[in-house]
């Protein structure tokens, strides 16, 4: 092999590694700006789910595409056990942005977040407020959920926590039929939908 020759070669065997390492890297490039996480919320039947894909917005292809990840909640499996939370059959399932990972934080797509906090709130000791709530009062909360529900399905998301705020602010339930009263009348101030009142 003449002196040529390796030049060539050489020359051509550092191409090769360089032209590696660009693609491997404009490969990590593309992952890490395309990659988005975010969480669902479905209030056909209160469930939650998480999500990940991977498109670069300068790409025209998919790198991964979207893949779908439950996640358990135990007050919804109580909720939904006991019958207070009533999935919605006949339609294909709704289901509602509470985070993502290239939206700007104080889009109103967000709005589901906002059932979804109180759905996760917690006493200090790290116990869930609504399904103790609901533990202790389950006539109560007979009438609550469905009308958390009906305001969940009609996307009424920014209204919902007038129900929560008002449960909260009683230190022992009020009498049943004052509570039943109280909980209509919040919904039936609300901007609901006709077939979606009280």
């Amino acid at each position: 092999m003449n002196m040529n020759s390796r030049t060539i070669l050489g020359s051509l065997a550092i191409t090769l590694v360089g032209s590696g390492l660009l693609a491997i890297t404009l490969f990590f490039v593309a992952w890490a700006s395309g990659s988005t996480t975010g969480i669902e919320f479905s209030p056909d039947d209160f469930s939650r789910r998480k999500f990940s894909y991977v498109r670069p917005s300068w790409l025209p292809i998919t790198l991964q595409g979207l893949v779908y990840q439950n996640v358990s909640d135990p007050l919804i499996l109580w909720l939904v056990n006991k019958g207070y939370v009533t999935p919605t059959t006949g339609r294909a399932q709704k289901w509602d942005l509470v985070w993502d990972s290239r939206m700007p934080p104080d889009s109103t797509a967000y709005d589901a977040q906002i059932l979804c906090a109180y759905l996760d709130l917690q006493d200090l000791h790290g116990t869930n407020v609504f399904l103790q709530w609901s533990q202790k009062y389950p006539d109560h909360a007979k009438i609550l959920w469905p009308q958390v529900a009906r305001c969940a399905r009609a996307g009424r998301y920014t209204e919902i926590p007038q129900l929560f705020d008002f449960v909260l602010r009683q230190p022992e339930p009020i009498p049943l039929d004052d509570f039943d009263r109280r909980v209509k009348k919040l919904v039936s101030g609300m901007t609901l939908p006709p077939e979606e009142l009280p």
